[in-house]
């Protein structure tokens, strides 16, 4: 190349700066080097953590056997306590729980009362059944219903669905659900007896109830 070819390239290479000014740098994204990630606790919930990784390599394996170590499908099922809801459907087995208190529905030596260690021997179970639009509640140890006789308290003896076996469930504004059952011309409200475990009708506010899905038979609620 002529002396005179490379003074006209230097002279093009400065006007060309002078006009764009200096090139810029490259500018790369820096690497975060840390990853949130769900780990389980000693309970088994999975908890975030932020874990730091060493190394590009290291950090995206590290990473993917963190996350999936602590995925959903390795979280546990809440209890009934902070489970959703369940309402009354016929044909499903329920558990019926006093919604402020621990003790459950169950047939006892023939009983019918309120207890709180049910056990297993499974007088707590109640399926739900429906007839001409009334639900009624059939102990499947006994067959027999929830019902009520002459003087306004509650048992289970008889193995048919009828107007003392018949039960409309309504959903209380401050969680849980009533049951009343028809009486003459009016609807009377299950409840917990003053004086012992068992169950009275009234025509004040009644015991509020939680439904808790069951099933099987040898299912212990939470």
């Amino acid at each position: 190349m002529s002396k005179d070819s490379s003074t006209n390239t230097k002279d093009s290479w400065q006007s060309a700066k002078d006009l764009w000014g200096s090139p810029m740098p490259r500018q790369y994204p820096s690497v975060n080097t840390e990853v949130d990630c769900f780990t389980p606790t000693t309970h088994g919930i999975a908890t975030p953590t932020r874990t730091p990784t060493p190394t590009a390599l290291s950090r995206d394996s590290s990473a993917r056997s963190l996350c999936s170590r602590g995925s959903t499908s390795q979280r546990t099922v809440p209890s009934s306590s902070s489970a959703a809801e369940t309402s009354p459907h016929a044909g499903q087995a329920f558990a019926i729980r006093e919604h402020e208190g621990t003790r459950y529905i169950t047939l006892m030596e023939g009983k019918l009362v309120v207890h709180e260690n049910v056990g297993e021997r499974g007088g707590w179970h109640w399926i739900c059944a429906e007839a001409k639009g009334w639900f009624g509640f059939r102990s499947p140890v006994s067959a027999t219903y929830i019902g009520h006789d002459a003087n306004g308290n509650f048992w289970a003896v008889c193995n048919h669905h009828l107007a003392h076996e018949s039960f409309c469930v309504r959903r209380h504004h401050e969680g849980g659900y009533v049951l009343l059952m028809p009486h003459e011309d009016t609807l009377m409200k299950m409840a917990i007896s003053d004086s012992g475990p068992t169950l009275v009708e009234t025509s004040g506010n009644g015991t509020r109830w939680d439904f808790i899905k069951v099933d099987k038979c040898c299912d212990v609620p939470s």
